[in-house]
């Protein structure tokens, strides 16, 4: 599944950064701060 602009605007910081990732080994990290890499 790809990776959509609505997912990558709707994600929400955590206490831990996390990944959100696709099909294509690409992915977006969000940090605890709510930086998204």
């Amino acid at each position: 599944m790809a990776l959509t602009d609505k997912q990558a605007r709707s994600a929400k910081p955590s206490d831990k950064p996390y990944k959100l990732a696709d099909t294509l080994s690409l992915y977006l990290l969000v940090k605890p701060n709510g930086f998204r890499i």
